[in-house]
Order: C-alpha cells, then structure tokens, then sequence
C-alpha cells in the first residue's frame, strides 16, 4: 500500500533524501537530539564550487517507495546515516553487523552511507572500517557537523559523476513506473 506524504512540495523534488537510523543500543532521546542537529542542515555548501545541495531528512522509507524510486527520483534514498553509540573499539565489530543491514535493504538506491559512533575511545592500533566516523563525546556538535558536511560533498561528487556518465550515454529505453505492464498483445483494438 502506498502512504501519501502530504507535507511534500515542489522543493522536494531539488532535495537528496537522506535515511538517519538508529542502531546499536543507543537511547531514543541520544537519538533525537543527533537527528535533529543533523536535520538543521537544509543545505550543504560544496567546497571548491560554488554549487548547494539541497538536502531532505526521513528515519523510516516505505518500502513502496523504494520501488517508486527508479520512476520517481525524491523517493529514493541516496544517503544513508547510521547513528550508534559505543565506548571501545572493540565493539565496533557488532555495529559493522546492524550497519550493514540497512545498507544491503537499500543498496539498490545507495550511494554513500556513513555510521557516526558517538563516544567511542580511539586507541592507536585499532582499525576503523570505512564508513564509520568516530565522535568524541566532548566536541560531538561540532565534529559531527564537520563529519556530515564531508558525507554531503561525497554524495554531490558521486552525483556529479553520475550525470557526466549519463551525458555521453543514448537514451535506449523508457522507464516504467513499478506498477505498470507490458501490453499483452500489440494489436490495436477492433471495436
């Protein structure tokens, strides 16, 4: 069934939906107050252009817009942010598991994700896969602001590049909305 978001206008179609989740054992109240320091940033100043992107938040995607994505590009999401809380590295192992799920759920329409873990300690011989930023609890507004504007200019580079792709390519095929079919037969109608 498909839900209807009425609060959606025209400058929805500009923006680049992100999905914000929460993961690991992180409080709802951590959460919301993440998200909403996350949400405050409507646009992105890409450095070195002077091009901005316009950027939309959600903490849940239907799963019929997923399929309405390839038809209808403001329903897809192009970014993803994980949002967990940790205090060792050795617990990121546990993460890298809960991270990946909502990575491989939406890989169709991906292009870059990232899993802020807040409060955890930084040892020297760790190793931090990609994908996973590490916030200290003392400057975490700020880190994370500047965390965020670098995930924003990763997604406008892999958009950029994508339409530099698409400009030499020749449109061969039209795109057919998830719920409409093929005609069956190709003869016209007698009547």
């Amino acid at each position: 069934m498909i839900k209807i978001d009425f609060n959606q206008s025209l400058h929805d179609h500009r923006g680049i939906l992100i999905l914000v989740k929460p993961i690991g054992y992180i409080g709802q109240n951590k959460f919301r107050h993440i998200f909403d320091e996350i949400s405050k940033c409507k646009h992105a100043q890409v450095p070195n252009t002077t091009r901005t992107l316009a950027l939309r938040y959600s903490e849940h995607i239907y799963s019929s817009n997923i399929d309405w994505g390839t038809f209808q590009v403001h329903r897809k999401a192009l970014g993803l942010i994980c949002v967990a809380k940790c205090s060792e590295v050795t617990e990121l192992g546990k993460l890298q598991k809960q991270f990946d799920e909502p990575k491989s759920h939406y890989r169709e329409t991906l292009l870059d994700s990232r899993c802020f873990v807040l409060g955890c300690k930084i040892s020297e011989d760790a190793k931090i896969n990609k994908g996973f930023v590490l916030i200290s609890d003392e400057n975490a507004t700020e880190e994370l602001h500047e965390h965020f504007a670098e995930f924003a200019a990763s997604l406008f580079h892999v958009l950029e590049s994508k339409r530099l792709g698409k400009l030499s390519e020749k449109p061969d095929k039209m795109i057919n909305a998830p719920l409409e079919h093929e005609p069956i037969n190709n003869e016209p109608d007698n009547r």
